[in-house]
């Protein structure tokens, strides 16, 4: 017997806000959910993922820590399990238009851009956009984060939306020798080390990086004194 719970989520940072439980996520490809899932299983909470974001499956990790809990997330779009497609970064854009992995949305005409129509590309499949964002992690403004509590969203500030966002993280340095060779201190960077979600830095670098970097300080242009967070606290 299903137990019906549904839970629309619209972005990750209703996620990490959420209380947290956990046990077992269930990945729901459109019809075939019941050829997977044969009998059906009894299903505590469902979470439809509302706006293309990984705000979904990361909820849904969170609570299926509790073994008691059973979760199903309902995501349009193929699994895309372990395809190399998405996995590799070197795939730069080639998602694009591609309507297996992106709903290639596009916005109205833009009046303050010559009437320009702007492609909205928007990740299609389990995972939402973050399957096309060629394996990238950044964070957004602390100042746009701090503005939803100025709207009377109590609670909703940098210094939560890091503590939170932090669980998610398990930062990895570099090795010492890389470090040395292209001057990177992570000291004061307040980012998670403990996470599931592993972030680091290329495997290979090489000199073109320093020239790249010495173009910029010819130009005037500062090293980032925190880099992993440039545009927070």
């Amino acid at each position: 017997m299903l137990h019906w719970r549904i839970l629309p989520i619209l972005s990750l940072h209703h996620a990490c806000y959420l209380r947290e439980r956990r046990q077992q996520v269930f990945p729901l490809y459109h019809s075939r959910w019941r050829s997977k899932f044969n009998p059906v299983p009894s299903i505590d909470l469902i979470i439809y993922e509302a706006a293309d974001q990984t705000a979904g499956l990361t909820l849904a990790a969170r609570l299926s820590e509790d073994a008691s809990a059973s979760v199903l997330v309902l995501e349009a779009g193929e699994g895309n399990l372990n395809d190399p497609a998405l996995l590799r970064p070197a795939s730069y854009g080639s998602h694009y238009g591609n309507k297996r992995y992106d709903w290639d949305h596009s916005t109205v005409k833009q009046k303050h851009a010559n009437g320009r129509i702007v492609p909205w590309h928007r990740g299609k499949g389990l995972g939402g956009s973050s399957a096309i964002n060629f394996m990238g992690w950044n964070k957004p403004p602390a100042d746009e984060i701090d503005d939803w509590g100025h709207l009377g969203n109590e609670g909703w500030n940098w210094e939560n939306y890091q503590r939170f966002i932090a669980r998610t993280e398990g930062f990895v340095e570099p090795p010492t020798s890389v470090k040395e060779k292209f001057n990177m201190n992570f000291d004061d960077e307040s980012v998670g080390r403990q996470g599931p979600l592993k972030l680091g830095f290329p495997g290979l670098m090489n000199e073109s990086e320093m020239l790249l970097q010495k173009t910029f300080l010819d130009a005037g242009i500062p090293l980032a004194p925190r880099p992993v967070r440039i545009f927070s606290r």
